[in-house]
């Protein structure tokens, strides 16, 4: 069968404003994905925040028929759409809608730290979440790195992005710092100038638009969960940075 092609599977407006960068986005996570965590076609895997589906539609054609696919999101309308244009097209392809909040702006039935993921213990071998902790705040954090851990077998992967604050990426936070005076920066991670102990924000009246996490507690965090990051860290060009997998770090962990 021939690949499916991503530009079918663009949302409308409403539910996803880029809508012409898509399909671009897709391929460029899904290689991402599987070029860092080594997905294999037969694996289980979980996509937490899966939005439209970015991940799902190009892994239509990467998992066979032993492979599986979960997602779930906060947008009710997003996951009534991908389950019309994306679900039936694979047996073993599913998505759900969960009813959690990571702020008082957004509207859910539980806060992040308290959310139970909607799957049994050690159901899947890798998941995912690409530009979830950007946005989230540290009680969510610990809470989804506990339930990851739970719903990994043994020998699970945990793929997630973040920006990670250390030596590096503080230095060059601080040159932007310096170089806004002289030209205009719209590039919202440049502007973490809130310092809020382990995190910093762009926003302090909303932090949880664009969050950054000191690279120490992100270790310990994935430690005291139970998670083994494993190395190297594929830092991400956020700051400036040059021949990278992507824009955000990338972490790859594993359940012992």
């Amino acid at each position: 069968m021939a690949q499916r092609r991503l530009e079918d599977f663009v949302p409308p407006p409403e539910l996803f404003a880029a809508r012409n960068d898509y399909a671009e986005v897709a391929r460029n996570l899904f290689n991402v994905l599987v070029e860092v965590s080594g997905l294999e076609p037969d694996e289980r895997v979980l996509d937490v925040g899966c939005g439209t589906g970015r991940l799902a539609a190009p892994l239509l054609d990467h998992l066979g028929p032993d492979g599986s696919y979960e997602g779930f999101d906060r947008d009710a309308s997003r996951i009534d759409w991908c389950n019309e244009h994306i679900a039936p097209l694979h047996p073993r392809f599913g998505f759900q809608t969960v009813s959690v909040f990571n702020s008082s702006r957004q509207k859910g039935d539980l806060p992040a730290g308290e959310l139970t993921f909607p799957y049994p213990d050690a159901d899947f071998d890798l998941v995912f979440l690409f530009s979830v902790f950007t946005h989230m705040l540290p009680e969510g954090v610990e809470r989804y790195l506990a339930e990851i851990h739970r719903v990994l077998r043994p020998g699970g992967r945990a793929l997630i992005t973040w920006f990670l604050l250390n030596d590096e990426s503080r230095r060059a936070l601080a040159e932007q710092h310096d170089q806004r005076s002289d030209r205009a920066n719209n590039a919202h991670e440049s502007r973490l100038s809130h310092d809020l102990g382990v995190y910093r924000v762009a926003n302090r009246a909303r932090p949880e638009a664009v969050v950054a996490y000191d690279e120490p507690f992100v270790l310990d965090a994935y430690g005291r969960n139970g998670l083994e990051v494993e190395q190297p860290i594929h830092y991400g060009s956020w700051i400036g940075r040059e021949g990278t997998v992507m824009n955000q770090d990338v972490v790859l962990a594993r359940r012992p």
